[in-house]
C-alpha cells in the first residue's frame, strides 16, 4: 500500500479474475514504490485510495498498469509507480 502523507494511498490488484494468481498482490511485491504526486494534485489536496490493474508477466516485471477508480488527479503517478514494481516470479 502506498502513503502520501496522511491521507492519499494506492493499492494494486491483478488484471484478469479468472486466473489463479489474480487479486491483491501486494504480498508478492518484490518493490512496490511510493508515488511521487503532482503539485496540482496537492494544491487541490487530492486524497483516497486509487486503484491499479497491472498485468504482471512471468518475471515479475509489470507489462500494464491502469487507474480503475480514484481521484483522476492522483491516477499519473499511481500507474507510474505501479508500472515501477516488481514482483515475485509465477
Amino acid at each position: 500500500m502506498f502513503l502520501l502523507g496522511l491521507c492519499v494511498q494506492s493499492t494494486v490488484h491483478a488484471q484478469r479474475k479468472q486466473d489463479p494468481y489474480a487479486g491483491i498482490v501486494n504480498g508478492r511485491a518484490n518493490y512496490l514504490p511510493i508515488p511521487t504526486y503532482s503539485k496540482e494534485a496537492s494544491l487541490y489536496c487530492a486524497t483516497g485510495k486509487v486503484e491499479i490493474e497491472v498485468l504482471i508477466g512471468e518475471d515479475g516485471n509489470v507489462l500494464a498498469a491502469k487507474a480503475v477508480s480514484g481521484d483522476e488527479l492522483l491516477f499519473d503517478s499511481s500507474i507510474a509507480a505501479a508500472k515501477a514494481a516488481r514482483f515475485s516470479p509465477v
